[in-house]
C-alpha cells in the first residue's frame, strides 16, 4: 500500500510539473509525464494497482490539459496491460530497451489520442507541421523515461526496505522436545 501511495504521489508530482514547465521550456520538449507515470506502474506494481494508478493518473492528465473527459483515461488503462505483457517478454530494467519502447508507445499513444479526437470530434484539421512538435514529445518523453523509472523505481526500493521485519528470536533455555 505505501508503495502505490508512493508512486500515485510521484506521478501525480510529475503531471503537476509537465503543466508548469511550458512556462519556461516549449511545449513540444516536455514529457508525457502521465504516460511516464503509467510505465512505472506497471513496471513496479502488480496488475491491480497498476491499473487503478493509470486510471488516475489518465484521468489527472485529462483535467489538467483540457482534453476529452475519459481520453487519456481510456488509454492509460488499455496501456496498462500492453506494458505488462510486453515487460514480461523483455528486460525493460535497463535504459536503452526502456527508451525504446517507451519512444514507440508514445507513438502508439499519439496516434490513440488521434484516434480518439476523432471519433469522438470529427475530423481534425492537422498538418505536417503539427507532427513536428508531436514527434519532438514523444522523444523528449523517452529519453526521460530511464530516469523517471529509475527514480519511481529506487522510491519504492527504500519503501520495501524500510518495510521490512526484522526476525525476532527468542531463546527460552529450555531444551525441544
Amino acid at each position: 500500500m505505501r508503495r502505490t501511495l508512493a508512486l500515485l504521489v510521484l506521478g501525480l508530482a510529475g503531471i503537476s510539473l509537465q503543466g508548469a514547465l511550458p512556462a519556461w521550456v516549449p511545449a513540444a520538449l516536455v514529457p508525457d509525464a502521465s504516460l511516464l507515470a503509467t510505465v512505472a506502474a506497471a513496471l513496479l506494481l502488480g496488475p491491480a494497482e497498476g491499473l487503478v494508478l493509470a486510471f488516475a493518473f489518465g484521468l489527472t492528465a485529462d483535467l489538467l490539459s483540457g482534453a476529452l473527459l475519459g481520453q487519456h483515461a481510456l488509454l492509460r488503462t488499455l496501456e496498462l496491460p500492453f506494458i505488462r505483457v510486453v515487460s514480461a517478454q523483455l528486460d525493460l530494467r535497463r535504459g536503452l530497451p526502456l527508451a525504446t519502447f517507451v519512444l514507440g508507445l508514445g507513438a502508439l499513444d499519439a496516434l490513440g489520442m488521434l484516434g480518439l479526437g476523432r471519433v469522438f470530434v470529427g475530423p481534425l484539421p492537422l498538418g505536417v507541421a503539427a507532427l513536428g512538435p508531436v514527434l519532438a514529445a514523444i522523444v523528449a518523453t523517452a529519453v526521460v523515461a530511464p530516469l523517471a523509472v529509475g527514480i519511481a523505481r529506487a522510491v519504492v526500493t527504500k519503501l520495501d526496505e524500510s518495510a521490512v521485519r526484522r526476525e525476532m528470536r527468542l531463546d527460552t533455555r529450555r531444551p525441544a522436545i
